[in-house]
């Protein structure tokens, strides 16, 4: 590597890092105003005299015995009502974001803001590894590799169970396919687990706890050790300024809803849905190689990963950068090529 590819990776570097800063920020500063309103539980939704709910959107007259209510909604403005025969009947999870954030004063963009600045998130840490990889911080700065690398890991994570944390038709077709596939995986039974989603025994809260605190604390507790070199960073005023413009142009981006899901009798027919970008390489390889091969893939990947600071002096130079090219190259075909 020549030096003015080296000197111009050096510069990026700190602009990868404070930009990530800033829209971190961002994403738990909308999560926390989110979480005022979001309800997790997968439970059918009911009025005050137990009747089931569905989401309309368009104006509906209701019967009540002798007196007919009218209920005013529309596109822009859904509201919950009884669910007639062949509807479906909503969660809880599903009435608190389609109805209640939606409705709620600047709810719908502050839901806006965080949905695509979460994957802008992992777009910069992705971005910020593969300049990590050419610089081979893993030479100089062990502990700031290893922190990074987890932090790309956590945005995965944190990306897809915000996903599902939805309920809505794209939420559980995922979660059973991601179920199905880690019931056969290395650790799957122990990751189905903790995140609430093994087949059959789907715990919403669960999920809703381990996306809000637990990858939020681990997301903290690894930037801690860098944060003043990251508040630093990220206290530029181009690098706030351009989150903040990042933040207001996103704002004005729809969040594609998909269809809603029966709380009742379940998914029922079928639909196809697009695996969110951030775990399709992970969905591509299992179906090429199969569950279980793709998670002890997986795992060696990973260990040699976190491990390749204490590893690559004992291979030839090109070792190191050779297996992060490949790894590379499987990420993008297994973005650009799977299903």
């Amino acid at each position: 590597m020549n030096e003015a590819v080296r000197s111009s990776l050096q510069k990026a570097r700190p602009t990868l890092v404070g930009l990530s800063a800033v829209v971190l920020a961002i994403v738990l500063f909308t999560g926390a105003l989110l979480s005022m309103w979001y309800v997790p539980s997968s439970d059918p939704f009911r009025s005050s005299d137990g009747t089931l709910q569905t989401i309309v959107t368009s104006r509906r007259l209701l019967q009540s015995g002798p007196f007919t209510d009218t209920i005013s909604a529309s596109v822009q403005k859904p509201q919950l009502a009884s669910a007639g025969v062949g509807e479906p009947v909503v969660s809880a999870a599903q009435s608190s974001i389609r109805v209640s954030i939606h409705n709620t004063p600047y709810g719908s963009t502050v839901r806006r803001i965080h949905h695509w600045m979460a994957d802008i998130l992992l777009g910069l840490l992705g971005a910020l590894m593969i300049v990590l990889g050419l610089l081979r911080t893993f030479e100089t700065e062990r502990s700031s590799w290893v922190r990074y690398l987890s932090l790309t890991a956590l945005a995965v994570a944190g990306g897809w169970t915000g996903r599902i944390l939805v309920d809505d038709v794209y939420a559980e077709i995922s979660r059973r396919v991601m179920g199905h596939e880690l019931s056969t995986a290395p650790l799957g039974g122990i990751i189905t687990s903790m995140l609430g989603i093994e087949p059959g025994a789907l715990l919403l809260a669960r999920t809703y706890s381990v996306h809000g605190f637990l990858l939020g604390v681990l997301g903290l507790l690894m930037i801690t050790p860098d944060v003043r070199r990251i508040l630093h960073d990220a206290s530029r005023p181009p690098f706030l300024s351009i989150g903040l413009l990042i933040a207001l142009a996103v704002s004005y981006v729809s969040v594609p809803d998909w269809g809603l899901r029966d709380a009742v009798r379940g998914l029922a027919g079928w639909e196809h849905v697009t695996p969110w970008w951030g775990i399709a390489p992970f969905r591509s390889w299992s179906l090429w190689l199969g569950s279980e091969l793709a998670g002890y893939v997986g795992i060696i990947i990973l260990l040699l990963l976190v491990t390749l600071p204490l590893w690559y002096r004992r291979m030839q130079r090109r070792t190191a950068a050779a297996f992060l090219a490949v790894l590379l190259g499987m990420l993008i075909i297994g973005l650009l090529f799977g299903n």
